[in-house]
């Protein structure tokens, strides 16, 4: 009986299977290009769909219990890839609920801070943009909507004023604004403060173990605005973080005017300027709990701008140099005098000397005044309107450098004429018209192949459009101004240029100017190198003696009409100064460039281009104010240090002369017999008899 009562229940269970245990004849499977469908007939998809309902309501409950719980069944339990190919595939969620997703997500994200702080960044990325090309970026559609939504122009116009808190005034009687020294140098060490403190005390370099003191330097120059639309700008940056002064963006407007650096105003707002920073020097002030002062030591301007600050004559003075007081008849001394530094006191009783001649002679021209102030063994026509800070100012690196490459390249170019018309056969008074016409020039003349190295192989195609220009409408070569970049190319390819001329010379005289300039200015790179730097060392310091002395002696030498003021300053004075900078700072002359304040003049430009001009210079500050100051407390990710590098001295390879750095089997200059002639000249300081292959000493 039991085995029966056993019998039956397995029967009735053979007769009432489970849905789910029942063996399927087809698995489930969506539809490779709509996963909203299965593989399936619409009949059993349905059947199936109606299975899952019914099972699921009796586990979850009914209504919209079920479609939670399957939504957390499947959103925990089905796999990542296989969860993203079902949305991805699904049509009905492409089209119909993504879209809603996105658009409702960036209508509050377009409303965000994020949002603010993106749009500013792609506004000011790489200078500033246009309105019309900022609008169009912004309207640009997505697959699902307006991506990225920007905030609009205008409202981020309106940003940019309601937030440029430092407050500027409007110059009396000239075009311009200006901030007030005070509380620009207040906010922005503050802003330092907090990033050193945010970055690990990593930003800041305090000197002489004086956590305490700001070291501030100040410099004025011409705002690049155009050839007819004269300008100058003021700029101000914190030499406690040396590896940015290189840096457009920690450099920052004090001033600026449409006007030139030396007009009158000008000189009434550096003495002003010069009062303002006597009495900040003399205080002490509270950020952030803690007594900090501020002190000028550096001034980065150019000579013409030192002459400005010291009241000097220009650099055609008799004495021509703010820095020392050499004669101009004594530039070109192979052996120089010794020479000292003007004294402040001098200054002051010179320039009472010359005021006095001037009220006992009114009438007094020009040349009389000059004449009068070079009796006077002095180059001071008035009082310093920076007073005793002009004992603060050094040679300023990257006029210097650019100043005597292009005068090497002015050399190196003579030698190129002389060869061209001695193989034209043409005279000075028609070369200049042949000039003109240059692409009547034969193709294997030596300017020809000269200005073809230089744009293909030197890669200097800006200097050569220069350099057509000033063929064309007949200007000398002076008028050409060397760049940055122009002299790294120049520094690196000098062998090249000059091995290049080798077939077109049968003088040995020639070749020797060839070997002398080729020596110059591989002196002249490895000394820029030096001078140019921020990080330097007293091994460094020695090299740098080296190399200047060789570069000064190799030009009064061979090239004695051709010296000139920067040429003495190299040979004389740069090496003093960065020996006093580093005994100062602990660092190189590189901290007293003018690198980062050209980069910032490019900026200024930007700025002004998209500004309206009644209102111009108030634009600039508030562009420059949201890009260079608020960016760096918002956007602490926008602080990173920089690598120097210097792009003049080039690194030779194994099969590349060391010396000129191009291949050996190209260079025919390093090891020949002239080049031993010019170096035995400039280690004697006299040139050897035997230099010009005749015997004798040439003169």
């Amino acid at each position: 009986t039991t085995l029966s009562c056993k019998n039956l229940v397995l029967t009735t269970a053979k007769k009432s299977p489970s849905p789910c245990s029942r063996k399927l004849k087809k698995q489930t499977s969506a539809n490779p290009n709509n996963s909203d469908t299965v593989a399936l007939s619409n009949s059993e998809a349905s059947e199936r769909r109606s299975k899952t309902m019914s099972f699921l309501g009796k586990v979850h409950g009914v209504g919209l219990s079920i479609f939670t719980g399957m939504w957390n069944t499947l959103i925990v339990k089905c796999p990542i890839n296989h969860l993203r190919w079902l949305f991805c595939k699904s049509k009905k969620f492409m089209s119909q609920i993504l879209p809603g997703i996105v658009n409702s997500t960036m209508a509050l994200f377009s409303k965000s801070t994020i949002n603010r702080n993106r749009s500013l960044s792609i506004l000011y990325e790489g200078g500033i943009m246009s309105k019309i090309k900022y609008e169009k970026i912004r309207v640009q559609k997505g697959p699902f909507g307006n991506l990225p939504t920007l905030v609009p122009y205008n409202d981020l116009r309106k940003f940019i004023k309601r937030e440029s808190t430092l407050s500027v005034s409007k110059l009396e009687n000239i075009h311009g604004v200006k901030r007030n020294l005070t509380e620009l140098l207040l906010y922005l060490a503050e802003l330092y403060i907090r990033l050193d403190q945010k970055h690990n005390n990593s930003i800041l370099t305090w000197f002489n173990e004086d956590k305490n003191i700001f070291e501030i330097a100040i410099g004025s120059d011409a705002a690049p605005f155009g050839s007819y639309d004269t300008a100058t700008a003021v700029l101000v940056s914190f030499i406690n973080i040396p590896d940015k002064l290189c840096s457009s963006e920690h450099n920052y407007l004090l001033l600026g005017a449409n006007c030139s650096e030396d007009c009158p105003y000008m000189l009434n707002y550096y003495r002003e300027l010069q009062a303002e920073m006597s009495q900040i020097e003399s205080e002490k002030f509270n950020i952030l709990d803690r007594d900090y002062q501020f002190r000028f030591s550096l001034f980065p301007n150019d000579v013409k701008m030192v002459c400005t600050l010291s009241g000097e004559l220009n650099c055609a003075a008799t004495f021509p140099s703010p820095f020392r007081n050499v004669c101009k008849s004594d530039l070109s001394l192979v052996v120089p005098k010794k020479t000292t530094a003007w004294s402040y006191e001098k200054r002051i009783k010179d320039a009472k000397s010359v005021a006095t001649f001037k009220k006992k002679n009114p009438n007094a021209d020009r040349n009389k005044i000059t004449g009068y102030i070079a009796k006077l063994n002095s180059r001071q026509e008035f009082l310093p309107p920076f007073d005793k800070y002009i004992d603060r100012i050094y040679l300023e690196p990257l006029h210097l450098r650019n100043n005597t490459f292009q005068k090497c390249f002015t050399l190196l170019f003579t030698i190129v004429t002389q060869l061209s018309m001695k193989f034209l056969n043409i005279s000075q008074a028609k070369w200049v018209k042949q000039l003109a016409a240059y692409e009547s020039i034969p193709d294997n003349a030596p300017i020809k192949i000269f200005m073809n190295i230089l744009r293909y192989k030197v890669n200097a195609g800006k200097l050569v459009i220069q350099l057509l220009k000033a063929f064309k409408e007949e200007k000398p070569l002076g008028t050409i101004r060397f760049t940055g970049e122009d002299s790294s190319k120049f520094a690196r390819n000098i062998g090249l240029l000059t091995n290049a001329l080798l077939p077109y010379i049968d003088a040995t005289e020639c070749k020797v100017k060839i070997c002398a300039l080729l020596f110059a200015v591989v002196n002249l790179r490895h000394a820029a190198a030096l001078f140019s730097r921020i990080h330097i060392s007293d091994k460094d310091i020695q090299l740098l003696r080296e190399k200047c002395n060789n570069y000064y002696t190799a030009i009064t030498l061979f090239f004695p009409a051709s010296s000139h003021l920067s040429t003495w300053h190299v040979g004389n004075v740069v090496s003093d100064h960065v020996a006093s900078c580093y005994g100062k700072f602990g660092l190189g002359l590189g901290i007293n460039s003018m690198q980062g304040r050209e980069c910032k003049h490019q900026k200024i430009l930007g700025y002004s281009r998209h500004s309206v001009p009644s209102k111009r210079w108030e634009q600039i500050f508030e562009h420059e104010f949201i890009q260079c100051i608020w960016f760096k407390g918002v956007v602490h990710e926008r602080y990173s240090k920089l690598k120097q590098r210097s792009k003049l001295l080039p690194v030779p390879t194994k099969n590349q002369c060391p010396y000129c750095v191009i291949l050996k089997s190209e260079c025919k200059l390093c090891s020949s017999k002239e080049m031993a002639e010019v170096k035995s000249s400039i280690f004697n300081k006299n040139i050897t008899p035997h230099c010009f292959g005749k015997g004798t000493e040439s003169t």
